[in-house]
């Protein structure tokens, strides 16, 4: 599965995060969002790091309002987030399911049920 670090604000204010890989069953703690699924529109604009480079994506502006009240939250105004000093990764279900290609779709979707248990917290 892919898990997002959300990082500091960039000067600009741009949201910025890191994208890993990790395998099901070696998971690290994490958070899981589950966020709206359907038409909603993606206005806004995350830049996502990663292996492969920065890549700008682009996300709701629910999603975009969640991101900056976490960024606002440390580990004692918010301590589900935090595993010690550190933020805990996250698994977004519309940022790693692409909702226009059936195939993935189709293999990720089997997963949710054991990626939300596993998760540590679960924001919806």
């Amino acid at each position: 599965i892919r898990l997002l670090d959300l990082l500091p604000a960039a000067a600009s204010g741009n949201l910025r995060c890191h994208l890993r890989r990790v395998t099901i069953g070696d998971v690290p703690p994490f958070i899981s969002v589950s966020h709206v699924w359907g038409t909603g529109k993606a206005e806004r604009l995350m830049y996502l790091d990663s292996a492969c480079g920065t890549k700008a994506v682009q996300i709701s502006q629910n999603l975009e309002s969640l991101f900056v009240r976490l960024l606002c939250h440390d580990s004692n105004t918010f301590p589900q987030l935090w595993n010690g000093s550190s933020r805990l990764p996250m698994w977004i279900d519309i940022v790693y399911i692409n909702q226009s290609d059936m195939g993935e779709k189709a293999s990720q979707i089997p997963l949710i049920r054991e990626i939300y248990s596993q998760a540590r917290s679960v924001i919806i």
